[in-house]
């Protein structure tokens, strides 16, 4: 269940937008790292200061993120960093039939709506959540004041980076990611401090793409991508009407902080 929760969560955060470092995956030992990785010890300063530029980018402006992986997968959204909102839907094919979770954030207010089988256990109503309250590793902290797309994390969390025009191939240390809580890190297992990863910026230097192998947290997971295109797109993001929204049930809690 932890493992499960794990790759939610690392899933959740890229789709928003927080960083391309929260998202890695670990390699099985024995089994070929994706084709264009870095092998060990090549490092590349630049190329890992350019990355980490390229990701601090995405906080400048308005911002399309859409992301894909096995098992069913999918998000898509838009996000403003610089007025702290963001909108998103999540949707979770393997969890059963029109399975969704919508997500809107204004500033320290984050409302949850989940459909399909999550519904059952969450309740139809939207959730209100207020993020300050949050944990930092929790699976729902989305979009942080103080890192609002990761790239500080990504800073540390990047081991060895090589650059070849466009595309940046490397290894990641999810263990240095601090987003992550530490009963995450115990589910993805050993092997995290060597994760593949495979980014690319366009011409203004942004991080547009970035892609990871997920297989070795859930075998159905495959390859996880997140693109980030239409900057500067207008992104309105509402609260949604008083009758319509709930507190969450006590109960709740120890889940919204996994």
């Amino acid at each position: 269940m932890k493992r499960r929760l794990a790759v939610t969560g690392l899933a959740l955060a890229t789709a928003l937008g927080l960083g391309a470092c929260q998202t890695a995956p670990s390699d099985d030992a024995g089994k070929p790292a994706p084709t264009g990785a870095a092998t060990a010890g090549a490092t590349d300063a630049a190329a890992a200061k350019e990355l980490t530029a390229a990701a601090a980018k995405l906080a400048e402006d308005t911002v399309r993120v859409e992301m894909t992986m096995g098992g069913g997968l999918t998000s898509t959204g838009v996000m403003d960093p610089q007025e702290g909102v963001a909108q998103m839907t999540m949707t979770m094919a393997g969890a059963g039939e029109g399975t969704e979770i919508a997500i809107r954030k204004l500033g320290d207010d984050m409302y949850l709506r989940f459909t399909g089988g999550l519904a059952n256990v969450m309740g139809k109503k939207w959730m209100h959540l207020d993020a300050s309250d949050l944990k930092a590793g929790s699976n729902f902290a989305v979009m942080p004041k103080d890192d609002p797309t990761g790239a500080q994390a990504l800073a540390k969390a990047v081991t060895q980076v090589a650059k070849q025009g466009d595309t940046y191939t490397g290894v990641i240390d999810i263990t240095k990611a601090p987003s992550l809580n530490k009963d995450s890190l115990k589910a993805l297992g050993a092997k995290s401090n060597t994760v593949p990863f495979t980014a690319k910026v366009d011409d203004s230097g942004r991080l547009v793409e970035m892609t990871v192998d997920m297989s070795a947290l859930a075998p159905t997971a495959g390859t996880m991508t997140t693109t980030y295109s239409d900057f500067g797109t207008k992104v309105s993001v509402n609260k949604p009407p008083a009758a319509q929204v709930t507190e969450p049930p006590k109960e709740l809690a120890g889940l919204l902080n996994a």
